[in-house]
This record gives C-alpha cells, sequence and structure tokens, in this order.
C-alpha cells in the first residue's frame, strides 16, 4: 500500500468547489417513482445508483467502478431545485475505514448544485476501488411525482490519485429521477 501526504486533499477541494453514518428511520419504497442511472461506459468510472426512493426521500450511492490508486473523489452535482433538495450525505465504506478524512458537501453558489468532496487527509493509503460505495447522498423530494435529472458537471468533477493528481480518464456517470 502506498502512503499519501496532504496534498490530494488540498487538490479535491480545489477540484470540486473551484470559486459513523445514520441513514434515519425506514419508509416504504415509492412504487411509482425510480433513479435511472444513464448508460456507463467502459473503464475507470463513479456512478450514481438508487439505493431507496419514496414519496418524500431520494437516497443515492456514489459507486467507484474500475478505480486505482483513489484517494479522493470531487464532484459538482446539478439537480432541478424545484424537485430535489440536498440534505446530507454519509461516507461508505471506502472512506469510513480511513483514519482520517475530509468530507464536505454543500449547496452550490447556484440553486440546485451541490459541491461535494472525499478524500483521505495526511498520510493515508490509497485504495483500488472496483463497486465501491464511496457515499450516499440524500435528497428531500418536494412530492411524489418530483422527477429531475442528477448530472455531474464534467468539468468541475475528478478522482485525485495518491499523489494529489487529478486521475486521467475516469467517467461520471448520473441518471435520472423518474415517475412511473
Amino acid at each position: 500500500m502506498k502512503l499519501t501526504h496532504g496534498l490530494p486533499a488540498v487538490a479535491i477541494c480545489l477540484l470540486a468547489c473551484g470559486s459513523s453514518s445514520d441513514d434515519g428511520p425506514s419508509q416504504k419504497p415509492s412504487a411509482g417513482a425510480a433513479f435511472v442511472t444513464d448508460a456507463e461506459p467502459a473503464g475507470s468510472r463513479i456512478v450514481l445508483r438508487e439505493k431507496e426512493v419514496t414519496g418524500d426521500t431520494l437516497v443515492l450511492e456514489l459507486r467507484a467502478h474500475e478505480v486505482a490508486d483513489l484517494y479522493g473523489v470531487a464532484a459538482r452535482i446539478s439537480v432541478d431545485p424545484a424537485a430535489l433538495a440536498f440534505e446530507r450525505m454519509t461516507l461508505g465504506p471506502a472512506f469510513a475505514q480511513m483514519t482520517r478524512t475530509l468530507n464536505l458537501a454543500k449547496p452550490g453558489a447556484e440553486p440546485g448544485q451541490l459541491v461535494m468532496a472525499l478524500s483521505g487527509h495526511g498520510k493515508q493509503s490509497t485504495a483500488s476501488a472496483n463497486n465501491v460505495v464511496l457515499a450516499t447522498l440524500h435528497f428531500k423530494r418536494a412530492s411524489a411525482d418530483a422527477t429531475s435529472a442528477v448530472r455531474f458537471t464534467e468539468h468541475r468533477s475528478g478522482v485525485v490519485d495518491g499523489a494529489g493528481r487529478k486521475a486521467a480518464g475516469a467517467t461520471f456517470v448520473g441518471g435520472e429521477l423518474r415517475v412511473k
């Protein structure tokens, strides 16, 4: 395992920002809505997948596939602010196992934006990730019939390796909350 330094954490914050987890009480799944992930290309990718959709909640998992030397992920995500409101982010196993982490999720400067960063902090081992949950994102739905695309802003999203460099070739895959 490779040890890394604080530089990657700084790179994570700059990339996305630029200018113990409790998932709460369980609710009944919404029979009328589903999150449909966009088509996934082969290779290194960060993907949003449905964990749960209820009448007033959308919970998505941020997953890494075929990512080597993972030290951090930064992303800017856009949603329809009339349909979805960001509530919170919880760490997944990939970052929860690190002894020190940087995790940030906050509304962006414009309505419907979410700025997020996940990173090891200080000397940490990097990881290779394949189908690993990095984080869980919780949104409040405006109504049971609310729909919204959930997309990454590609030029503001990236994977950072243990040397603090933006890893080349990682694709970010969003999707859409649809009513059946």
